[in-house]
């Protein structure tokens, strides 16, 4: 599925986003949203998103999304957006390639 991100990160007036998928692609909406999200744990997914940054619910579990998307209602505005965007940016194509980059040149001695 194609999604159109920036049409989403213009959305700011949004109070959370769910993202419910096989497939990470949801870095893009903590970084220019900066929304809590509701995400199943697929690539990225457990390590952005903590009590601070959103809930994270099984696959399949639609009572846990149900749950999920229940507190994020009556939550969603004590999330701060500023710290989910932080924690996206640790998360960039840029950030990531710079510690692989350092870690291939340690592993090579240079």
């Amino acid at each position: 599925m194609n999604e159109d991100f920036h049409s989403v990160a213009l959305r700011e007036n949004h109070s959370l986003a769910v993202r419910i998928s096989n497939f990470s692609v949801f870095q893009k909406l903590c970084k220019y949203v900066g929304k809590p999200i509701i995400s199943t744990p697929v690539g990225i997914a457990p390590d952005i998103i903590h009590p601070e940054t959103g809930v994270l619910v099984e696959k399949n579990d639609i009572e846990g999304l149900c749950n999920a998307m229940a507190h994020m209602l009556d939550h969603a505005q004590e999330y701060d957006s500023s710290l989910i965007r932080r924690y996206a940016d640790a998360y960039s194509y840029e950030v990531v390639g710079k510690h692989l980059k350092h870690a291939y040149k340690k592993s090579l001695g240079l």
